[in-house]
């Protein structure tokens, strides 16, 4: 059996590829521009860096030039990675209310552009010449690096979708295939050291048609394939990568069955059925 699945194990798509900060950078019509933010005593000048926190709520900058100090605000929006990310990699829906639980779907214009002595009039779509070179971090939050790792005792639990499902399966005369949609696999990783876990999962699949549930009619000879299976798996983290091994033990079902009208109504027959049990190792 060949499974294309998307794993979206609670991290879908801006949740996964987006990191927890984001730069933008900040320029002036004058020169030298004084630029702090989040009240804080660390300062610098423009043109300038400034490495933030993603988040819904804008960011409020403070802007000193001789006697002239003002405050802007630079709005947050939704990433490209939220938007497009989730319709890309298949997870729909699943994806969006993964990322709805997490501020990595936020971003800040790259480019701010602004003028001290008109605070609210910002060119959000600046084309610089040069980037700058130096750069202001956020000091008031510790820039603590997002570990993709997992640390002892970390219990991660697993929701993937089967984006589409290819079955090799016993059709009675002979060894045939059959492929489809819809299925959805469930489990739980289990940190036992840092970087190493033990996990189980859980799932089933289908042929169906089409890759939505709906219903369709069907009239003469049709085949239906299903499938279950239950995996203990050992895995290892590299950085962003998880790689794993273990045994897979499944259940594979197939049906040939007959649709036909019997006025007024209509009977569905069992022709054949079959179902096989496997055990199989992967890596």
């Amino acid at each position: 059996m060949i499974t294309l699945i998307i794993i979206l194990s609670l991290t879908s798509c801006a949740t996964l590829i987006n990191t927890n900060y984001t730069e933008l950078n900040l320029y002036s019509k004058q020169d030298n521009v004084k630029v702090s933010f989040n009240d804080t005593s660390d300062y610098i000048f423009t043109p300038t860096k400034i490495k933030v926190e993603r988040s819904r709520e804008p960011l409020f900058l403070t802007l000193e030039k001789d006697s002239i100090k003002r405050t802007i605000i630079i709005p947050s929006k939704l990433s490209p990675e939220f938007w497009f990310g989730n319709i890309l990699n298949g997870s729909l829906y699943v994806g969006y209310i993964v990322d709805l639980t997490n501020d990595k779907r936020f971003k800040y214009p790259t480019n701010v552009y602004c003028d001290i002595n008109s605070p609210y009039q910002m060119n959000f779509k600046y084309k610089p010449i040069e980037k700058p070179t130096n750069i202001l971090g956020q000091i008031d939050q510790p820039q603590k690096k997002k570990k993709f790792t997992g640390d002892k005792g970390t219990i991660n639990i697993k929701l993937s979708i089967p984006e589409g499902n290819s079955f090799i399966i016993n059709k009675e005369t002979h060894i045939g295939n059959s492929f489809g949609f819809l299925g959805i696999t469930t489990g739980v990783d289990y940190y036992y050291k840092d970087k190493k876990y033990l996990g189980i999962g859980v799932g089933t699949l289908t042929d169906f048609i089409i890759p939505v549930p709906a219903p369709y009619d069907v009239m003469g000879e049709y085949e239906r394939s299903f499938g279950s299976y239950i995996d203990l798996i050992h895995g290892f983290d590299i950085k962003r990568f998880s790689f794993n091994y273990g045994f897979s033990f499944s259940k594979y079902s197939y049906y040939k069955r007959i649709t036909e009208e019997l006025f007024p109504n209509y009977v569905d027959s069992l022709l054949y059925s079959k179902t096989e049990n496997r055990i199989v190792n992967f890596i």
